[in-house]
């Protein structure tokens, strides 16, 4: 062997076997429009409780971003982070059909996911799951409400955003929607309406939490520097502190115009 092809050998051994140190990749952020955690409104970067989460996450941890955080439909953005080394996908809850999809980072928000209805439609009272499988019911494309109704037997209208659930509504195409309510408030306001347009019904899922959910080709030591600076923060109580920030209804942006039609 040649003392050239002797060299290119040697890098290669290297490089397969870790020997030779590799420039660490910056993570692409990848999320949805899912007010407050993360959203983002016309001309304005993508913000919300999560986004400031992941910037101070990053900021303790000596970790970056590749580019900006991508706000994409939820389905694409779950594929995208599955199957894209580098990954991170926010705000993520952490179902079983998810667990072995991705490595994660949390908890670090609650989750407490609705059934609501118009006001108008006094007519629409169930008061459980199984009386509102008699209804049409909006959620988003492969999110965690859609499994978990599918999983107990239901058949969810899907959509491609949170919005769409809220304009279906208002059309009269869907009975029921699930939602946070800081999501139902925040949708309602951008269509032109108030939360007392809504009337929730039940609670049918507060069993899970939020998380950042990183793809399986994430190296383990960007994952766990992630997670100790979430320790941290909810140890020094800044976690607490964003969280009081951002998790109540006076944080909501302003809504349009009064008379707003759905668009």
């Amino acid at each position: 062997m040649g003392t050239t092809a002797r060299w290119r050998w040697l890098l290669a051994t290297l490089l397969l076997t870790g020997g030779l140190a590799q420039p660490a990749r910056a993570l692409q952020a990848l999320t949805e429009q899912m007010p407050p955690y993360n959203y983002q409104l016309a001309g304005q970067p993508v913000s919300g409780f999560s986004v400031d989460l992941l910037h101070a996450l990053l900021a303790r941890s000596g970790l970056a971003l590749r580019g900006d955080i991508q706000l994409q439909p939820w389905a694409r953005a779950y594929q995208n982070a599955r199957y894209q080394a580098g990954s991170i996908l926010f705000s993520v809850a952490r179902t079983p059909e998810r667990e072995q999809q991705f490595q994660w980072v949390g908890p670090f928000g609650p989750r407490t996911i609705r059934v609501w209805r118009l006001s108008s439609r006094t007519d629409i009272q169930p008061r459980s799951l199984q009386e509102a499988s008699h209804y049409r019911i909006a959620v988003v494309r492969n999110s965690a409400s859609a499994q978990q109704l599918i999983r107990q037997g239901l058949a969810p209208v899907s959509v491609n955003s949170e919005e769409d659930k809220f304009r279906m509504l208002l059309r009269g195409r869907v009975e029921l929607v699930t939602a946070l309510d800081l999501g139902a408030a925040f949708h309602m306001h951008q269509l032109g309406h108030g939360l007392a347009a809504l009337t929730p019904l039940f609670v049918y899922d507060d069993g899970e939490q939020y998380y950042f959910a990183l793809n399986l080709a994430t190296e383990p030591a960007k994952v766990q520097a992630l997670q100790r600076a979430l320790d941290q923060m909810r140890q020094d109580g800044s976690l607490e502190a964003l969280r009081r920030r951002w998790l109540n209804l006076h944080a909501l942006p302003p809504a349009p115009a009064s008379g707003a039609t759905p668009s």
